[in-house]
């Protein structure tokens, strides 16, 4: 009896839990959720379906603000002035502002909009949001964001992989955006920015990342590993005067820079400041100046020539990696705007030793080319420390190699690793220093280094003095990832069989036909990242296995495949 009892209860509340976990399945759609239904225009109602509360069904109207969750899979396409709050773009998804058409988010209720998949801007379209109301826009995605027109809502990238933007028109904007992605973010082409909040990242700016003068001051959160590294354009409009503090950096390294500027001319210009990494052009040098750093220079460049007051000031900054060690003779040169074949001493003085700044007053030509200098007599070494660096994996080892030049007072070399997933860096070798002015080449292979695993490497230079200079850091990977066979076929396979092995080295392959009691037939050798053919009419019916080694780092790939 007491089994029969326990069992009336046990049967209430086994199906009570059914019913609770089926009204949980509903609560992941609510009524009035949209969700596309395939490709197509966002007005055209055929483009989406509508949950009732137990099914997807066709929708009667597109969603609007008054929705509930909108969830994009698919490519829409916004070719008229809609509106939308709580949108959802998942990684399949595109959205597609078209020219002249406008896509207007809401700050309503739950997420603004998170954005996994891709959006398009096109010239003259518009993502917008209310006035006084600004939306929020979570860009995930680690495709590409192209932008050509206009984007109001305050854009948080905020992926896990590496994140680019686009804008081939030069004519795309933004605002203030939010950059917390320790994969970085790259713009590409020319796009417009009000500021950048750095919370974690670099931007990376290969195009040009454009800023107004009324946001010369709208960069937060910068520092040295938060800085914007690449071309920025610096809009300075008719007759004004503008204050640029720039977040930027070179390499690893973070040297803001700050420049003041008024034009002379009643139209708005652009003046585009970079950091460049190595050796300045070669010039020739003024009887006061004995040297110039050949670590990296500085460019601030006027496609425009529009002339500016000599009252303009810049003030560059300089870190260890300079070799300023007598900053009372540190001079800035320029590139003579001329004759462009001589250094200009634009004086100056550095505040400090090692790390510290320098101020100039000077006039923007086109080029300017701008440069470390030291005084004639004065004590700076001004060294190149590192100008080449690289590491791979070669077969089982990572093998290192660096140049120097110029090495003045160099005593050796460290080589120091840490796995990716650590903290602290350790010191796995030490190699003494030529010093010799000329170039020098070095070498260490890492013998200790473990398969399948991410590695990075760096080069600590150490002087006489006791002073290190630390290189750029490199990341290896050692596991057996490097190659891939994508395609064998067709499989099973009468006469030729085609394979494609991809390497990001483009490396040498040997291919070799088998059996499966390990006895080699054919051997022949490819070059990985095309199709290549083997033929096999002439086996006999049967299994056979096909080995692809990579010739520099030794990983082998095992494929079967069946002769007919």
């Amino acid at each position: 009896m007491r089994k029969i009892v326990t069992m009336k209860k046990i049967l209430p509340l086994f199906f009570i839990s059914l019913f609770l976990c089926f009204i949980h399945t509903l609560d992941a759609q609510s009524v009035g959720d949209y969700r596309s239904a395939g490709s197509g225009n966002w007005s055209d109602v055929s483009t989406w379906q509508m949950f009732d509360g137990v099914n997807w069904i066709a929708a009667v109207v597109p969603p609007s603000p008054i929705s509930g969750v909108i969830t994009i899979s698919d490519s829409v396409v916004v070719n008229d002035n809609d509106s939308a709050d709580q949108l959802v773009v998942t990684s399949s998804g595109i959205v597609n502002i078209l020219a002249s058409a406008s896509l207007k988010l809401l700050d309503g209720d739950g997420i603004d909009m998170q954005c996994d998949g891709k959006l398009i801007v096109g010239i003259g379209g518009a993502l917008r949001t209310n006035s006084g109301a600004p939306a929020t826009l979570n860009y995930s995605s680690s495709r590409e964001f192209d932008i050509d027109g206009g984007v109001e809502p305050l854009v948080s990238f905020n992926g896990t992989a590496a994140q680019s933007i686009y804008g081939a028109s030069g004519s795309g904007y933004m605002g203030t955006i939010t950059l917390d992605n320790a994969n970085d973010l790259t713009v590409k082409g020319t796009v417009g920015f009000g500021g950048v909040n750095f919370v974690n990242g670099k931007i990376f700016a290969p195009g040009y990342f454009v800023i107004g003068q009324y946001s010369g001051s709208n960069f937060t959160g910068q520092g040295p590993n938060s800085y914007i590294d690449g071309n920025i354009s610096c809009i300075v409009y008719d007759n004004t005067a503008a204050t640029f503090k720039l977040p930027t950096g070179s390499n690893g390294d973070y040297l803001p820079i700050t420049f003041n500027v008024r034009t002379v001319a009643s139209q708005e210009t652009g003046f585009t400041v970079s950091i460049k990494s190595g050796a300045p052009p070669s010039l020739t040098l003024p009887n006061d100046l004995d040297k110039v750093s050949q670590v990296r220079y500085y460019k601030i460049y006027n496609p425009d020539g529009v002339q500016v007051y000599n009252s303009t000031s810049v003030q560059f900054s300089y870190d260890s990696t300079d070799g300023v060690t007598d900053p009372t003779n540190l001079r800035v040169a320029e590139q003579d705007p001329y004759s462009g074949t001589t250094w200009v001493n634009q004086e100056g003085q550095g505040t400090t030793a090692k790390a510290g700044t320098i101020s100039i007053q000077t006039n923007f030509f086109v080029p300017g080319v701008f440069v470390l200098a030291n005084a004639t007599g004065g004590g700076n070494t001004l060294p190149l420390r590192i100008i080449s660096f690289t590491a791979a994996f070669v077969k089982q080892a990572v093998q290192l190699n660096w140049t120097t030049t110029n090495e003045v007072n160099t005593h050796n070399f460290l080589i120091e690793r840490k796995n990716i997933n650590e903290s602290t860096w350790q010191t796995i070798g030490n190699t003494p220093a030529n010093a010799q002015s000329n170039a020098n080449t070095y070498s260490y292979l890492d013998l200790t280094a473990r398969a399948n695993n991410t590695y990075l490497y760096r080069i600590n230079e150490v002087d006489k003095d006791g002073s290190t200079y630390q290189s750029k850091i490199l990341q290896v990977n050692t596991g057996m990832g490097g190659m891939a066979v994508n395609l064998v076929y067709p499989n099973p396979v009468k006469d030729v069989l085609h394979y494609y092995v991809s390497s990001q080295g483009g490396d040498a392959v040997t291919v070799a036909v088998i059996t499966t009691l390990g006895k080699t037939l054919q051997l022949q050798k490819g070059t990985a990242n095309q199709v290549l053919d083997v033929r096999v009419e002439s086996l006999p019916a049967g299994t056979y296995l096909m080995t692809f080694t990579n010739a520099r780092t030794g990983e082998k790939v095992v494929k079967k495949f069946i002769k007919q």
